[in-house]
């Protein structure tokens, strides 16, 4: 058992002097509550996937980080989750509540999910848009969304932030499912893009949607064999 110290509440007021200093603000909940409400400049990764091995990934060892939370027991299980491994920089957790945060005037930002319904929409309007898929390159090799370019989680970063940044589209990212593709989309607003969305469901609703989506929004299949 890690011998680490109680974590306290930090209070809504504070939240933005300690982003002035550095802080990370880590938003463990859910990727659709992330979407709803969340801090600017916050990065989402949730309880309620692969949370330590994503942490690991996308945070330096040493990150002081204020915490997201639903309640102080998902902050002890972040806390603990994060010093596994090697993540010992939590400062304190701040609780997620809307009304609280915009009586201390912070500001809120949200992220939208866009539907298979309105992404059809977007195409018969020729609605100028790019998607990025997140998922690992053998899963983007396997089935991917016609037109989407390969961009691992892994290996996102301010780099590939400001490539993706060089037109003004609007990004739709999915991954598997909207875990990943949550904590991409968080990723790269903390760097330049600034006009991104989330397809819930990924590839695999686009494998099993009834709606008929436009040519360039069809599933491409490959049988472990690498195109171009």
């Amino acid at each position: 058992m890690f011998d680490l110290a109680e974590l306290g509440e930090l209070a809504a007021e504070n939240v933005i002097e300690e982003q002035r200093r550095g802080t990370l603000v880590l938003d463990t909940r859910h990727w659709r509550q992330f979407a709803s409400f969340h801090l600017p400049g916050s990065l989402q990764i949730g309880l309620s996937g692969p949370f330590a091995s994503w942490s690991a990934i996308m945070i330096e060892p040493k990150r002081r980080l204020l915490l997201v939370v639903e309640d102080a027991n998902d902050a002890r299980e972040a806390q603990i989750r994060l010093a596994r491994v090697g993540i010992e920089g939590v400062i304190g957790y701040l609780l997620a509540d809307e009304v609280r945060w915009r009586e201390a005037k912070l500001p809120i930002e949200e992220i939208t999910i866009l539907g298979n319904e309105l992404l059809h929409e977007w195409r018969q309007q020729n609605a100028p848009f790019k998607i990025v898929d997140v998922r690992s390159r053998a899963e983007w090799l396997k089935d991917h969304l016609a037109g989407s370019s390969c961009e691992p989680l892994q290996e996102l970063d301010r780099v590939s932030a400001s490539r993706l940044a060089q037109d003004s589209k609007p990004a739709i990212i999915y991954c598997r499912e909207g875990y990943r593709a949550m904590i991409a989309a968080s990723l790269l607003l903390r760097h330049e893009l600034r006009d991104v969305r989330v397809l819930p469901g990924g590839i695999e609703m686009q494998l099993t949607a009834e709606l008929t989506l436009s040519p360039d929004i069809r599933v491409e299949q490959f049988d472990g064999v690498t195109q171009g």
